[in-house]
């Protein structure tokens, strides 16, 4: 399954996030971030590399660095997130990589871990919300406490974790990610990109495809419908003008290329994304989509 790249972009210069979403779908991405996700209510269908994961209420999901993942969203669900970066667990020296992992409710609650987790939680939520003195310390104090009693719990199968899915080198291809983030509205050819990577032309697009797993115009075309999503959920623009501001030449190939991505076409998409309860944050159908924050001490939804 293709996947992108996600450059994630933290709101504040303290490299984590969190958030919680009801029916979530998201496309297949990796990135250098944990991702740490929590199932509050329902079913979640998760696929990670490639397995498709069943996550029930309370299971806990650990998709570590460079794991590609994404969402199926086929029941009612809510699931809760905290994406950082690994150099925020530098003060603990991490020795260990983190390993993809899947924690089942009833295992939480026998090994001790569940009332780390909520706590976990709770503080990042609260923190992230009220950004009080020090609020990077006490968030990065809970992470630690999870990472020394998970890795406690599960060194062995930390130790023995496949890391063959990870990337080959995050830096060399950094550049022109950040570069497509900035510049997806206008025409970037392959000889453009291959300049900004350090490449020729010739071999450019071998190396790009075997860091990212697809083909450099499939990337680009992905995170372009990933901000007409943006666009089409934030403003009440025209599909010309939505094509046009993501970087399309028109109606026709923006159509083409935005049922290829999501499997829907834009006027599907709207059709479904509008069938959502008004007021809840609904789809992250792209990485890239920033939904509202909802506030966990006084309730998710």
């Amino acid at each position: 399954m293709l996947a992108f790249l996600e450059n994630r972009n933290y709101d504040l210069d303290f490299k984590v996030w969190c958030c919680c979403y009801r029916d979530l779908h998201f496309l297949p991405h990796y990135h250098r971030d944990v991702e740490l996700i929590l199932v509050r209510e329902g079913t979640a269908h998760i696929g990670v590399n490639n397995e498709l994961i069943v996550l029930k209420k309370g299971d806990l999901l650990i998709c570590p660095s460079g794991n590609m993942h994404y969402s199926t969203n086929t029941d009612e669900n809510i699931m809760d997130f905290i994406v950082f970066d690994p150099t925020v667990l530098d003060l603990i020296k991490a020795k260990y990589p983190w390993a993809v992992h899947v924690i089942r409710a009833k295992e939480l609650e026998e090994t001790g871990l569940a009332s780390v987790v909520e706590r976990m939680y709770e503080t990042v939520h609260l923190e992230l919300r009220e950004l009080s003195k020090n609020y990077d310390a006490l968030i990065k104090l809970v992470l630690a406490e999870f990472y020394i009693r998970y890795m406690r719990l599960y060194k062995k199968m930390v130790q023995q974790a496949d890391k063959s899915t990870a990337p080959a080198s995050w830096q060399k291809i950094q550049p022109l990610i950040e570069h497509i983030e900035k510049n997806y509205k206008r025409r970037i050819t392959l000889e453009e990109a291959a300049k900004i990577a350090g490449y020729e032309p010739c071999y450019f697009s071998k190396v790009f495809k075997k860091l990212t797993g697809q083909q450099f115009v499939w990337y680009l075309n992905n995170v372009r419908v990933g901000k007409a999503i943006e666009l089409i959920r934030k403003s009440d623009k025209s599909m010309i003008d939505v094509a046009l501001m993501c970087g399309f030449e028109n109606t026709r190939t923006f159509n083409r290329v935005f049922k290829t991505v999501t499997g829907e076409t834009p006027s599907e998409f709207i059709a479904a994304d509008s069938g959502k309860i008004k007021g809840e944050t609904t789809q992250k159908t792209h990485a890239h989509v920033t939904c509202a924050t909802l506030s966990f001490t006084e309730g998710w939804i």
